[in-house]
């Protein structure tokens, strides 16, 4: 009970510190009539991804429409993509958001995140979901980093989407992957994923997965093998 208090009160504190639309994010300066979250100095050092594979939205140096990994391997879900690389001031409001619970900072990725999925024309989603922390993980961190920047997505997003966050959990409390191989992510995301509510909810359904980090896209592809065996439409 105390310890939900002093949560409050910190959040609270946060907030003001950082109230919406008056000050930035990330600088901290005050914001200008046409700025959202993100001053524009700072929203400019977001490096955009600008040529991509047209699977996994990786960066290709040259002008195939699909990196080697996607041409050599077989991907389960049927497209990903981002609006920034994991680098500079987005990698470091993503560390902030995640390890130092700086929840607000989910608002700062929704219009971008809408922005990329507008240009990419992706096909009608039928369901949003994220992907899931084990138990003992959200236990510890108290909340799960991608569902709230998909809840600020939708919000964003400006038509109705099915929320449905608790569609797959995760059942094998899996090591970090940052310092794996593709090929140990892939061995150590294996079975970790199960359905989570009726296979009739899923079939036939187009599901837009939300994390805050694609990387490889082991994780991805383990929850979409998960998803593709129930027989959704695309991921």
């Amino acid at each position: 009970m105390v310890k939900d208090f002093l949560k409050n009160v910190s959040e609270e504190f946060l907030d003001s510190l950082f109230p919406e639309n008056i000050t930035c994010f990330n600088c901290g300066r005050e914001l200008k009539e046409n700025e959202n979250y993100l001053c524009d100095d700072c929203l400019n050092r977001f490096e955009k991804i600008k040529n991509c594979c047209k699977k996994c939205g990786d960066i290709i140096n040259d002008q195939s429409e699909f990196c080697d990994d996607c041409k050599n391997n077989k991907r389960f879900f049927d497209r990903a993509i981002s609006p920034f690389e994991y680098s500079g001031t987005a990698q470091r409001l993503i560390y902030k958001l995640k390890y130092n619970k700086e929840k607000f900072i989910a608002k700062v990725f929704a219009k971008p995140l809408v922005d990329c999925f507008n240009e990419n024309k992706l096909e009608k989603v039928d369901i949003i979901t994220c992907v899931p922390l084990s138990s003992k993980r959200k236990k510890e961190r108290r909340f799960n980093q991608a569902e709230i920047i998909a809840k600020e997505f939708v919000k964003e997003l400006g038509f109705k989407i099915e929320e449905k966050y608790n569609l797959v959990s995760r059942v094998k409390d899996t090591p970090t992957q940052t310092n794996l191989t593709k090929n140990e992510r892939h061995e150590n995301l294996k079975d970790a994923f199960k359905l989570a509510c009726d296979e009739k909810d899923v079939k036939g359904k187009n599901i837009l997965i939300v994390d805050d980090v694609f990387t490889t896209g082991a994780t991805m592809d383990e929850m979409s093998k998960l998803l593709k065996k129930k027989k959704c439409g695309k991921i």
